[in-house]
């Protein structure tokens, strides 16, 4: 396991995280402002997504 970039920018949005998961991805590094950068798992972020109505039946 280690951290591959992506081919482009991507914004993280309920389908490229259901996309990402997918292919086996389990965690992303996001921007978070100019120069803060974090790490989001994708099963939380997703998680949280459905709590906030979106995904399942969207």
């Amino acid at each position: 396991m280690a951290w591959r970039p992506v081919d482009e920018r991507v914004r993280l949005s309920h389908d490229v995280a259901l996309a990402m998961r997918a292919r086996g991805v389990t965690m992303v590094r996001v921007r978070a402002g100019w120069n803060h950068v974090r790490e989001v798992s994708l099963r939380r972020y997703l998680d949280t997504a459905i709590v906030r109505g979106r995904g399942e039946g969207r």
